[in-house]
């Protein structure tokens, strides 16, 4: 089952500067963030990027950010209710962008089995985590926004993202200029940006899915061993394949959204073809989810049918050793019922005759269901 995903580790509040002078600049205050904004948007201001990552920002902290940044107040909205699903909206001069990354939790392996002690697979406590990340894109910044923990809000990935932007030739756009191609390389700077944090998000994927695969894979083993495993080991990876199913469906949309726009906007064709490629890292991932679908339905059925096979023998083993029991039980009550005219009673050998009878229809029984397999 899917869960909200918790990070204490992040700070609450992390951001860079870039200008165009090539000088990166650290923040970690809202009030910093802010001045910085105010001080880049002054006449006589040269080309720059803010990226401002906050974790779970207040409505307070929303609404400063959206009198600074000229946010719509409609995309505040929706980072402020959350629960969005994957997309990519245009407001004016800005965009939103509403992404869902993932990971799995840690849990403890334990034996798939407990006839097969050295088979294991994950602990029924391994899920599916679930983050929500807003993003707001306009020229010259990008504000992420996490509205629950998720893997960009530990402080190594913001590190990873920024050394990515830092290495990227769109930076070199950011220049002295004024007018509309200042603007213009600040739209492609704040777009290069995003590419990273999509790009990331969607590589994130990657690790959720081979955990998912390792487990349909050991579950698939341990049943062509012959050993059933419970359905709700079966369920419990099924319903992490549908969460995860349900919050990435919408993301081939975005994608197709957003290579709209850049190629509109006049993005430069390395951003364009950046883009094509994380939408086809998309289409694998939702290709290997379609695969593990069908792989799980296949292990259900089987797993079903060696379940039924399994109570069938039961049923059978059952049925055999009743019915040896039952004859001797039978010649017995004949014998019970203290008729007068019985003449075995009056013959030596009854007692051991019966006694007999019940031996050799005992194991004529126990012979015909041992013939046919039934114990």
């Amino acid at each position: 089952m899917a869960q909200a995903m918790d990070d204490d580790s992040a700070p609450h509040l992390q951001g860079l500067v870039f200008t165009a002078d090539g000088s990166c600049t650290e923040l970690d205050t809202l009030t910093a963030a802010l001045a910085a904004r105010r001080t880049a948007s002054a006449p006589g201001g040269t080309g720059h990027l803010i990226w401002i990552d906050i974790d779970r920002p207040t409505d307070d902290e929303l609404s400063a950010l959206q009198t600074a940044f000229g946010l719509h107040p409609l995309a505040v909205e929706d980072a402020r209710e959350g629960n969005q699903r994957m997309k990519f909206e245009r407001y004016g001069q800005t965009s939103l962008l509403a992404l869902r990354p993932a990971a799995m939790s840690e849990a403890p392996a334990r034996p798939a089995h407990p006839d097969a002690p050295g088979d294991e697979v994950p602990g029924e406590d391994e899920s599916l985590l679930i983050g929500e990340l807003e993003i707001f894109v306009g020229a010259g910044f990008v504000i992420s926004a996490l509205r629950s923990g998720s893997p960009l809000a530990a402080a190594r990935e913001f590190s990873r993202i920024r050394e990515l932007l830092r290495s990227s030739p769109a930076l070199k756009r950011l220049d002295a200029s004024t007018g509309a191609d200042r603007a213009h390389g600040e739209l492609v700077v704040a777009y290069t940006l995003l590419h990273l944090m999509i790009d990331r998000v969607v590589d994130l994927y990657t690790p959720v899915l081979e955990s998912f695969e390792e487990t349909a894979d050991d579950l698939e083993v341990q049943i062509f061993k012959g050993t059933p495993v419970r359905s709700q080991e079966i369920y419990a990876v099924s319903r992490g394949i549908l969460d995860l199913d349900r919050v990435v469906k919408s993301l081939p949309q975005l994608m197709v959204h957003l290579r709209a726009f850049a190629a509109d906007t006049g993005l430069p064709d390395e951003l364009l073809r950046n883009l094509r490629d994380v939408a086809d890292h998309v289409g694998s991932n939702q290709d290997r989810l379609g695969r593990l679908r069908s792989i799980l339905s296949e292990i259900f059925s089987i797993n079903s049918t060696l379940v039924a096979e399994r109570q069938g023998d039961q049923s059978k083993r059952i049925s055999a050793w009743a019915g040896i029991f039952f004859f001797p039980s039978l010649v017995a009550g004949i014998y019970g019922m203290n008729f007068v005219l019985m003449p075995e009673l009056d013959w030596k050998l009854g007692y051991p005759a019966a006694l007999g009878l019940m031996a050799v229809g005992c194991i004529v029984i126990y012979w015909i269901s041992k013939h046919n397999d039934w114990l």
